[in-house]
């Protein structure tokens, strides 16, 4: 009968000897730093809870910018709109001033024309038609032109042509009977033309007194006349009679300047006429000829 191996036996033992110290060693070692373990998931789960908070917390400011930014580009806009409506509202009132300034200062210079010092704004212009003027048409149409070229837009003319082609006085009117224009290009282009229309019918005689009152009917500030002779109606009032007459009538209100044309230093008469005329009524005198 065979022996039992004991060596084998021994050796078993020792095997399931140290299996359960290892296990015990290892029981007592996880049982030792469990806690540790359990400390470590903790602060894990509290730094990811952190850094989840954080990055929330980033975002609300970032979020809190841009409002913030949102706010101040507002902010700024309407204080750009305001600055810029106050801006045109000062640029408004200078403007409003400095128009005003211009206009007085329009108003305060003197207007001249052909030598003639006036302040008035508004002119009727009286152009003898009586046949001598036909030697002087050139003349008169570049003196008339000269004369209302210079005037302003602002200021106002009319026209007022006279003669006696027949037996009583004609008066031909621009732009018609008691009405002015104002001065603007084309009405002076107007204006120019019908005086040049008027030339074809130069003939007659001079009734300066009548035209002369037809002027002062008008609503303008100055009388203007132009003529190369005496006159000659009505035929039982002397040049100076006419004279006092539309002086009395005038009674001051308007100018009246005179203009003669041709050749004046042989009627002593006829210049001592038109200047009496222009001094009694607050106007000047002047000659032109060819």
């Amino acid at each position: 009968m065979q022996r039992p191996n004991r060596n084998i036996e021994i050796f078993s033992l020792s095997s399931l000897d140290l299996f359960a110290s290892a296990m015990g060693a290892f029981v007592c070692i996880s049982m030792m730093l469990f806690p540790y373990y359990l400390k470590t998931n903790q602060m894990l789960s509290k730094s990811a809870d952190m850094e989840s908070q954080i990055e929330d917390t980033k975002k609300q400011i970032d979020e809190a910018k841009r409002k913030e930014t949102e706010a101040l580009q507002a902010d700024l806009l309407t204080r750009t709109i305001k600055q810029r409506k106050a801006t045109e509202a000062e640029l408004e009132t200078l403007s409003r001033k400095a128009k005003a300034v211009q206009d007085k200062i329009e108003k305060s210079v003197q207007f001249v024309f052909l030598g003639l010092e006036t302040q008035s704004d508004s002119f009727t212009l009286v152009l003898d038609m009586s046949g001598s003027m036909k030697d002087y048409k050139r003349l008169a149409f570049d003196t008339i032109d000269r004369i209302i070229n210079s005037l302003k837009k602002h200021q106002k003319l009319s026209v007022i042509g006279f003669h006696i082609p027949g037996e009583k006085p004609i008066l031909h009117y621009w732009p018609s009977k008691g009405k002015s224009a104002s001065a603007n290009l084309a009405n002076k282009q107007d204006a120019s033309k019908f005086i040049r229309k008027l030339s074809n019918d130069f003939k007659g005689a001079t009734p300066t007194y009548n035209a002369l009152q037809a002027a002062l009917e008008m609503n303008n500030d100055a009388v203007v006349l132009l003529t190369d002779g005496m006159p000659t109606y009505p035929t039982g009032l002397t040049p100076s009679q006419i004279q006092q007459l539309i002086t009395t009538a005038n009674a001051g209100n308007k100018e009246i300047h005179t203009i003669g044309l041709g050749e004046y230093n042989a009627k002593p008469f006829f210049l001592d006429f038109l200047e009496g005329l222009a001094k009694s009524n607050k106007g000047h005198f002047t000659a032109l000829s060819r």
